[in-house]
């Protein structure tokens, strides 16, 4: 609304929408919001990244990354003998943090 000094009193500046428009508006709202949960949920959480950003070969030299800490080594099924075995085979883990001089922080 706006308010009209002539009449003194609050106009609406614009015609009220139909309730298809209202009704694509709302469809285009909760296909936006799924699409972001989609991708937010794609996303590696806080707690998987490194506490600190550190460089990383093939980066660049002033771009630090943060790096997840950690994961497991598998061996995907393709077929053949891995499909009798019933699930990926577990190979190993492995973890890491960046190396940087600054002191570490145990707030996180």
């Amino acid at each position: 609304k706006k308010w009209d000094k002539d009449q003194e009193k609050w106009v609406k500046r614009y015609k009220e929408d139909s309730m298809f428009v209202n009704l694509g508006k709302r469809l285009k709202l909760v296909m936006a919001t799924r699409e972001e949960q989609s991708k937010s949920s794609q996303r590696p959480k806080d707690a998987m990244l490194s506490l600190d950003s550190g460089p990383f070969p093939g980066i660049g030299v002033d771009n630090n990354v943060f790096i997840e800490k950690g994961g497991t080594v598998k061996v995907v099924k393709k077929g053949g003998i891995w499909s009798i075995m019933g699930s990926d085979a577990v190979v190993g883990s492995w973890s890491a943090e960046p190396v940087t001089g600054k002191a570490a922080s145990y707030y996180r």
